[in-house]
């Protein structure tokens, strides 16, 4: 997901926030974020591929037909819009979240 694509998906009462920001907590949200994405990065199973998921040829077809190829391209897309994937529904939203924890 592009930065604008994800700043153009929030609430309105988010973006009040954003814009109400001064240039020094800009920078420190700027910072944490940074250091957030370092700290994923490091994981080893953010690199893990969905074959090695173990999940359904359901799931495992509807993320790939996606182009969702690890854990990493499912945190990216979003979570909360697994559910907007063709074919893939609540059970199969559990099923991919249940994965990913594991």
């Amino acid at each position: 997901m592009m930065a604008n694509d994800f700043f153009e998906s929030i609430d309105k009462q988010s973006q009040d926030w954003l814009n109400s920001l001064r240039v020094h907590e800009c920078r420190e949200l700027e910072h944490w974020l940074k250091e957030r994405i370092k700290y994923l990065d490091s994981l080893p199973f953010i690199k893990k591929k969905i074959e090695d998921l173990e999940l359904s040829f359901r799931a495992y077809n509807a993320l790939r037909s996606t182009k969702l190829h690890t854990v990493e391209d499912i945190i990216h897309f979003g979570i909360a819009n697994i559910s907007l994937i063709r074919n893939i529904g609540s059970k199969t939203v559990i099923e991919i979240k249940e994965a990913i924890a594991h």
